[in-house]
């Protein structure tokens, strides 16, 4: 997560957090800390 910007780690943060609290596998939260700003609007849809 080094390379976002801090208002980005802001945004992604707490979603990290939830998989981490559902036991998902470390690797997965890495590619999803990766994702573009569209992929986390639509994951804050469906969440």
């Amino acid at each position: 997560m080094g390379s976002l910007r801090g208002e980005d780690v802001a945004l992604v943060r707490p979603y990290v957090l939830a998989w981490e609290k559902r036991g998902q596998p470390r690797r997965s939260v890495i590619v999803a800390a990766h994702l573009p700003s569209e992929a986390w609007s639509v994951l804050q849809g469906v969440h």
